[in-house]
């Protein structure tokens, strides 16, 4: 599904979103559970601040999406994870009827700036692999 949202991420992140409850509970070795396919849009605010200052240096007006606009499956955050703290994962899939997944289209913003964001799910994940 397409919507016109997407998961601001950074390591001093509330601890309520995704990626930082994750931190919690891999650091207190308790069993996640979610629906392993569903998907957001992650991207780093440095990202975000590098769109915000180009639309400005080019006084672009308008409505634009400042996103990833990729698919990033919950499952494969755990699987990263997985990778880069050599922690053991308790993870359980399940199938929640009432969750959603997004992401972005970017594509306006790409052929207004030629913009796209430079830091993958991977960095993302490392600076939070931090707090592990």
């Amino acid at each position: 599904m397409y919507r016109k949202n997407f998961l601001l991420e950074g390591k001093k992140k509330d601890k309520t979103y995704f990626i930082p409850g994750l931190i919690i509970k891999i650091k207190e070795k308790k069993n996640i559970n979610l629906d392993g396919s569903l998907f957001r849009d992650f991207i780093h605010v440095e990202d975000v601040a590098d769109a915000i200052i180009k639309l400005l240096n080019n006084e672009t007006q308008g409505e634009y999406n400042i996103a990833s606009g990729k698919k990033t499956k919950f499952i494969e955050i755990i699987n990263i994870f997985k990778k880069i703290s050599n922690k053991k994962i308790f993870f359980r899939d399940t199938n929640f009827l009432n969750a959603s997944s997004c992401y972005a289209d970017i594509s306006k913003l790409d052929r207004k700036i030629k913009w796209k964001p430079k830091r993958k799910i991977e960095y993302i994940l490392k600076e939070y692999s931090q707090l592990l």
